[in-house]
């Protein structure tokens, strides 16, 4: 297996840690955006949440997530790229990835129509994924340099009602109860699993376990069920499900919103923890209009 192979696979623990944590990054934003109050001359639910995080382990920064939610009346485009930094690239390859999900968002929760995947390893491994949201719950897709196997791929049967990554991000961020206590099937282009999360439960953050709070939390955990697709060469992959995802969820301020302020994931490289790094919520703009319209 090639490195760009190897760095891939690897990416995938960390792109989950960093999906948990923009997950309740989301919910933070959507509950001040229900708050805040109306600037603009746009829709009342229409604005721009932007939110940028970094995932370090052993005390050294690895990745950088960006994200961009866009929220004008009930249409939404989510925008998320992430890319390794420091010790990771340089004992790996470069990668970076890129996501959008669009849809729509009402009394039921959340629509999706479209979502993209753009993933790029190294100089010369490049892949996308574009899924169209039948309403019958099916995929209509279209792979770029899909490097897997036909008999590891999940059937239409199994991937039916599951959501790429980024839409199951706006599915608990938009949908009543929250990110914990809920399970939400998912597919991010090869393999298809089931995201469960357990109940919420208080617990206090000693002082030193982040750098931003200490005191009363709600915690929850978060597993990968496998379902369908593992096995590309890596006996391990069908062996077990992965270590939970733990959030933790603070309050920082006296507006009673709840925030992330830490997200851990156990890995081979040690753990893997997650914070939000930049918070802005902001009206919604004309540019952002049409970059929706695109």
């Amino acid at each position: 297996m090639s490195m760009d192979m190897r760095t891939a696979r690897r990416m995938g623990k960390a792109g989950r840690a960093l999906a948990a944590l923009g997950l309740v990054a989301l919910m933070g934003g959507t509950a001040a955006q229900a708050q805040a109050p109306r600037t603009n001359s746009a829709p009342q639910q229409s604005r721009v949440i932007v939110l940028e995080y970094e995932v370090h382990i052993i005390g050294l920064r690895t990745l950088t997530v960006d994200t961009v939610t866009r929220i004008d009346g009930t249409r939404y485009q989510f925008d998320m790229s992430v890319q390794n930094e420091g010790v990771l690239r340089a004992l790996t390859a470069a990668f970076g990835s890129r996501n959008q999900a669009i849809g729509t968002l009402g009394p039921a929760g959340v629509t999706p129509a479209t979502a993209y995947t753009g993933i790029a390893v190294g100089r010369d491994f490049k892949r996308s994924w574009t899924v169209r949201y039948l309403p019958d719950g099916s995929l209509d897709e279209t792979h770029t340099n899909l490097d897997q196997p036909e008999s590891f791929k999940p059937t239409p049967a199994q991937k039916k009602g599951a959501v790429d990554p980024a839409t199951a991000l706006m599915i608990a961020a938009f949908s009543p109860g929250g990110p914990c206590n809920r399970t939400i099937k998912m597919f991010d282009s090869k393999r298809r699993f089931d995201l469960v999360a357990g109940p919420a439960s208080p617990q206090v953050l000693p002082p030193g376990f982040t750098t931003l709070f200490s005191g009363q939390t709600n915690t929850c955990e978060m597993r990968m069920k496998k379902i369908a697709g593992y096995g590309d060469g890596n006996p391990k992959d069908q062996a077990t499900d992965d270590e939970p995802i733990r959030v933790w969820l603070g309050k920082l301020d006296d507006s009673g919103i709840e925030f992330p302020v830490r997200v851990t994931l156990s890995t081979g490289w040690g753990t893997l923890a997650g914070r939000l790094k930049k918070r802005e919520i902001r009206e919604f703009r004309p540019e952002d209009r049409e970059a929706m319209n695109r």
